[in-house]
């Protein structure tokens, strides 16, 4: 049997006034939602860091080396060409990928 004084109406009151409101969530109830943990904002990692580092100075390295190449031969290949667009695609999207968290909270 449950039994409310007004201790218990005062401390829910209390609670209810200083707790903050749980956003709307059309697939949560409010009870559900105060349980859940705090959304983390999406951060990169040590390892992410660390990754995207080397494989961005792979990409240089590859890159210097062939321009290196085709400045001391003085001969530029199609192959050459196929080899220094794609490196740039790649870090193309390895600065998009590092940089899209943030600019999809900016855009959010």
């Amino acid at each position: 049997m449950k039994r409310n004084n007004s201790d218990d109406i005062q401390i829910r009151e209390l609670l209810d006034k200083s707790l903050p409101q749980a956003p709307r969530n059309d697939w949560f109830v409010k009870k559900t939602l105060n349980r859940l943990p705090q959304k983390q904002g999406n951060t990169i990692s040590i390892i992410e860091i660390a990754g995207y580092v080397i494989a961005i100075l792979a990409i240089i390295a590859i890159e210097g080396n062939i321009i290196y190449n085709v400045t001391t031969t003085g001969i530029l290949t199609l192959n050459d060409i196929v080899w220094i667009v794609s490196l740039n695609v790649a870090l193309l999207s390895i600065i998009i990928s590092i940089f899209s968290p943030q600019l999809r909270n900016i855009f959010q």
